[in-house]
């Protein structure tokens, strides 16, 4: 692993394509954005989650910095929401804890589905009459190699010269 100097006070790093994912996450072409896997009890996980998060979304808004605007293009964010699905009663009711703790403690658009509402959604989905899912839809998308390829851009590039008058 290598370390790029700072340019306009960020660090990029770069590690071997063949880096594993130690927490057995998503393929390696596709990051989630999500809040609704997270355990909003954990204070600092939490706190670190909810940032990382809303600085992905600034930089969408904002164009990237950097002069590299079509951050969204470029990184193939989508908001395409998430959904936890159970099967079981107890899985149910972990879920509707999870969606008051989302919604009502934490301000996160969390919305709970029972079965019939899962299959509207996704008929292949055959959950039983226990079962449920539980919908966090500001969650998003990106394709994790097009973003790491659009920061290591965006911090490499010169500044541009400041406007003259």
């Amino acid at each position: 692993m290598y370390s790029i100097p700072p340019l306009q006070g960020h660090y990029c790093e770069r590690s071997p394509r063949n880096f594993p994912n130690p927490d057995g996450g998503p393929p390696p072409r596709q990051g989630y954005v999500w809040l609704a896997h997270r355990e909003p009890t954990a204070k600092v996980p939490w706190a670190l989650a909810t940032w990382g998060k809303e600085l992905w979304e600034r930089w969408v808004q904002d164009g990237g910095g950097g002069g590299g605007g079509g951050v969204g293009a470029a990184t193939e964010w989508e908001r395409t929401g998430s959904l936890l699905v159970c099967r079981t009663a107890d899985e149910a009711e972990s879920l509707r804890a999870r969606e008051t703790l989302l919604s009502d403690v934490h301000g996160v658009s969390a919305r709970f589905l029972d079965a019939a509402e899962v299959e509207v959604l996704e008929p292949a989905l055959a959950l039983g009459a226990a079962g449920g899912a539980l919908l966090v839809g500001q969650d998003a998308q990106i394709n994790g190699r097009a973003a790491a390829s659009h920061l290591l851009r965006t911090c490499v590039s010169p500044p541009l010269p400041p406007l003259r008058s």
